[in-house]
């Protein structure tokens, strides 16, 4: 439509594909107590490779093994008989919980290459409806798989919503404490890019987008039927935007914060300035000159390198070139709800949630309101210490850090809880302090550490990346395991620093889980256990969320819908599902380290 330039974002592909390479493990699968309702027992998938042009409906599969995985230690073949489970719990990341009618949002981008295929998604209106399912899912559990013991918590790791707006966090709150959930968040329906509109003279924008209803007359299917054989859902959006009560976790849950959850559209730095004067006025329906409106293209003449350079740079006299008049535009139902929150709403809204069930501000303390800070620890077991990190750089970009003051903080976590570890110059250092098993959380992982950047105003400017956080983890032997999210993939990766002169090994496991939004939908349950045998367990085993492999004909309840979504998200042209899966050895497994 307007000229482009190609712009890069996010982890490279080649850098995530070459991660899938692995050595030290083995294909015999792990013994568990219990599968059922685990992707042990049966998974959801495409019927077979994806071929141009066909639409796949999906299918239940047989069950993925449990890889045992001994990069790190060997494995007694009869640990099974002694394990002992230290902590059960769920891990759920990137949910993106989406108003797919704000007009904030930049779907148009689409169409400029892979680097912006994110910026739209066919089954961006149903991502209530997958975490409810996801909710029911793990509600359902009769206890976690490996040991059968209760699923103790359940720990989210960011990218909560996708637009850092005031209803979409309500609404990912809401869902986990089981409260009302709005869905219909224009008030007569969908209204947005995916329903019956066609601006006169630029029928191609229809073009551009998969309509779950049939074209209206004289407009020809979209792209997405033409080329991809998707199929016509009529009602969708109509049922996608019915209000609900969400099921709500039967177990306490514990938060934090994503690039989505504190950048724009998780991409564009929250500058003071630009949220006067572009995002709010757009957001809640105040634009100078046109009222509530979404964009549906960008300005004419305009690239979008250009489009981007304007919504980071501190220059705000660009944007009067973005609310131009004869950019592409139709009206839409304001929302003041569609305003950006502030970190201190964002903490609040989390202490404001009910006590049931709980945690008071789940996870976050009176300290963090005070400091206006998002990192914290909590007692997930009497033996495990668990650390919520924040790796969102506030210069916007999605990859991330964490500056020195939070590196300080989590350097004297550390050594509070270490008898003995590494200091700086690589000697022992031996305190009185009680050991405890540290995990870990984040929304980054390693590979995504690698913002330096900062911005005026950043309490805390001087940033450290992977390198640097590798190596102080390294130090510290009783660090096990980490949790992340972020890539939307299923990945595993072993870190280790042995040294041939010193008893003092240290070693631990990153975990990367899926995401909510983009297939396969997955969560992922964790449980640590000792072996009795100087040697840990940790079992990471995938949820599908409840929904059925394929919706009933004609039926749109809540757990139809997040079928369509999942199998919606399967069959689009532009993404990788083998990738996102991850390997065997990603998806299901056992991880062995000596107990520290």
């Amino acid at each position: 439509m307007f000229p482009t330039a190609r712009r890069t974002r996010g982890t490279s592909r080649l850098t995530l594909a070459l991660s899938l390479l692995f050595v030290g493990w083995q294909t015999a699968p792990a013994v568990l107590t219990d599968p059922t309702g685990t992707t042990a027992e049966r998974t959801i998938g495409p019927p077979g490779p994806r071929q141009p042009g066909v639409y796949q409906q999906l299918v239940e599969q047989p069950g993925w093994p449990v890889v045992v995985r001994e990069d790190m230690t060997a494995a007694d073949p009869e640990r099974h008989r002694r394990r002992r489970a230290l902590v059960s719990f769920v891990h759920l990341t990137d949910m993106h919980i989406t108003d797919a009618q704000s007009p904030t949002r930049n779907p148009f981008a689409r169409q400029f290459g892979l680097d912006f295929r994110t910026d739209f998604r066919n089954q961006e209106a149903l991502t209530l409806q997958v975490a409810d399912s996801m909710v029911q899912r793990i509600n359902a559990l009769q206890g976690a798989p490996a040991t059968g013991a209760p699923i103790d918590f359940v720990v989210t790791t960011g990218d909560n919503g996708d637009e850092r707006q005031i209803n979409e966090l309500r609404s990912f709150i809401g869902l986990l404490d089981g409260s009302p959930i709005v869905a219909d968040t224009s008030g007569r329906g969908y209204v947005g890019v995916q329903d019956d509109f066609v601006l006169p003279g630029f029928e191609e924008i229809y073009d551009l987008y998969w309509h779950p209803a049939p074209p209206p007359a004289g407009i020809q299917p979209d792209v997405y039927k033409r080329e991809h054989g998707f199929p016509e859902y009529p009602a969708l959006l109509r049922a996608a935007t019915l209000d609900f009560v969400a099921t709500g976790l039967e177990v306490p849950w514990y938060t934090c914060n994503g690039n989505h959850d504190v950048s724009l559209v998780g991409y564009f730095p929250a500058q003071e300035e630009q949220n006067a004067l572009y995002w709010n006025p757009l957001g809640t329906g105040q634009v100078p000159g046109l009222g509530s409106v979404m964009f549906l293209d960008l300005p004419p003449g305009m690239d979008i390198g250009t489009f981007e350079d304007c919504l980071f740079s501190p220059d705000v006299s660009c944007v009067s070139q973005l609310f131009d008049p004869a950019r592409p535009h139709r009206f839409i139902p304001a929302n003041p709800d569609r305003a950006q929150y502030l970190t201190e709403e964002f903490l609040q809204l989390h202490f404001d949630s009910p006590a049931s069930p709980g945690p008071v501000g789940h996870g976050l303390t009176q300290e963090n309101l005070d400091d206006q800070t998002l990192y914290y620890t909590f007692d997930m077991a009497p033996e495990v210490l668990g650390i919520m990190m924040d790796t969102v750089n506030q210069s916007g970009r999605d990859s991330g850090s964490i500056g020195t003051i939070q590196a300080a903080w989590l350097e004297e976590q550390l050594e509070a809880n270490s008898s003995r570890y590494f200091d700086t110059s690589g000697e022992i250092v031996t305190t009185s302090n009680e050991d405890k098993l540290i995990v870990l959380f984040s929304h980054h992982n390693l590979l995504t550490l690698t913002n330096a950047s900062s911005t005026p105003g950043d309490p805390d400017p001087d940033k450290l990346l992977a390198s640097d956080i590798e190596k102080l983890l390294l130090r510290f032997p009783n660090v096990i395991l980490w949790l992340n999210g972020h890539s939307h993939v299923n990945r595993v990766w072993p870190h280790r620093n042995f040294k041939s002169n010193t008893p003092l090994q240290t070693q631990f496991w990153e975990v990367n889980t899926a995401s909510h939004v983009d297939f396969p939908q997955l969560a992922r349950t964790i449980e640590i256990v000792d072996n009795d045998d100087g040697t840990l367990s940790i079992f990471g085993v995938m949820l599908d969320h409840l929904a059925p492999p394929r919706p009933q004909q004609g039926a749109y309840s809540l757990l139809d819908l997040a079928s369509i979504s999942r199998e919606v998200a399967a069959n689009d042209p532009d993404f990788f599902l083998d990738f996102q899966r991850g390997a065997p050895a990603d998806r299901n497994v056992e991880l062995l380290i000596d107990r520290p």
